[in-house]
């Protein structure tokens, strides 16, 4: 057994609400990033921004799945945001599920994300020598 599972990660997309209430997830792209089974929440966002070559310090990332509860007839999926640490437990665990099953293969992480904006700019201070 690995030490790492595989995600989907769509980002450069939008979260769209169809006529019926449905959120999809449209338009961007989608790229691979293999996960450690024992991050946290922390680590992951870190990952992510890594792998998307973004810059926490100026934008902001929302991480959400989407999954079929189990026995359910309902083709409508469940969005569920990942916000912390236990967030990302379940994750892993519906990750390695849906590898293990013919349900679809790998679990989706969508990353939506906002420019920070700063009210009050910090300028770094520069050493000034006189002549």
């Amino acid at each position: 057994m690995t030490d790492f599972v595989i995600f989907s990660v769509h980002h450069g997309g939008s979260w769209v609400t169809s006529s019926v209430g449905v959120e999809n997830y449209i338009g961007g792209r989608v790229r691979l990033l293999p996960v450690q089974k024992n991050v946290n929440y922390q680590q992951l966002s870190q990952m992510i921004y890594a792998h998307l070559k973004m810059n926490p310090e100026e934008f902001s990332i929302s991480i959400r799945t989407k999954f079929k509860e189990f026995g359910e007839p309902s083709t409508t999926p469940i969005l569920a945001d990942i916000l912390n640490d236990s967030d990302v437990l379940a994750l892993m665990h519906l990750n390695i599920y849906d590898a293990h099953q013919s349900l679809g293969g790998l679990t989706p992480l969508y990353i939506t994300f906002d420019r920070i904006i700063r009210a009050n700019p910090i300028y770094s201070s520069i050493n000034y020598v006189a002549e």
